[in-house]
């Protein structure tokens, strides 16, 4: 599938996706459901979601790392890098 440009429903921000059938949008975290896709996904189903609880930490997974935000709390899976920009507010974030 390539990638598309697709307009959140909730602020009207205009973000890329590729080859899913729904997203959270980069700007506000509102969920949106891609016209077109279909629900059946191929492969296996991968969880994206960010961990519920301040304490917990999900599964080491070919080295991905969750920070958080400092700015604005939002919480995000990195790789092997130093520092960051946090995708939903841009601010710097060192990555310990």
């Amino acid at each position: 599938m390539a990638a598309r440009t697709i307009r959140c429903g909730r602020c009207h921000y205009e973000f890329i996706i590729g080859g899913v059938d729904e997203t959270t949008c980069p700007q506000c975290g509102a969920r949106n459901r891609i016209p077109g896709m279909t629900a059946a996904t191929e492969g296996p189903v991968v969880d994206t979601t960010a961990p519920e609880e301040e304490g917990s930490e999900p599964a080491a997974s070919a080295g991905a790392r969750w920070v958080v935000c400092p700015s604005c709390a939002y919480r995000f899976a990195v790789g092997e890098v130093e520092s960051v920009n946090c995708p939903l507010c841009a601010t710097e974030v060192a990555v310990s």
